[in-house]
């Protein structure tokens, strides 16, 4: 989000007003994510469907990154990396939903 330019070459391998818009859309878009994911865990309330929402876009991220074609190899890097932070956020989200319903011990 606050370095378009340089992520645009790095991922994609050129530097365009396209390129820069797109990933600012995506930077806002994470951002959006992550202080959903924060304020929910810290307020324990909807917490595992935020961090499910946030690994869903990840793996959408990572399949297109390897999928598209056009993309030169440092950018296609990303695709397994986002792959691999979209499994461990479903893994959370569900430990999260889990520990939601689990019963709470009694201090007996």
């Amino acid at each position: 989000m606050f370095l378009p330019g340089l992520a645009a070459w790095l991922w994609f391998g050129e530097s365009t007003p396209r390129t820069r818009a797109l990933l600012r859309m995506v930077g806002v878009r994470d951002l959006i994510l992550g202080v959903g994911v924060l304020t929910t865990v810290k307020e324990q309330t909807q917490d595992a469907e935020w961090v499910g929402m946030g690994a869903v876009a990840d793996a959408v991220d990572g399949v297109v990154t390897l999928t598209s074609p056009g993309i030169p190899l440092r950018g296609r890097l990303a695709g397994p990396v986002v792959l691999g932070a979209s499994v461990l956020g479903i893994k959370l989200a569900r430990e999260l939903a889990d520990a939601r319903v689990a019963p709470i011990p009694n201090p007996e």
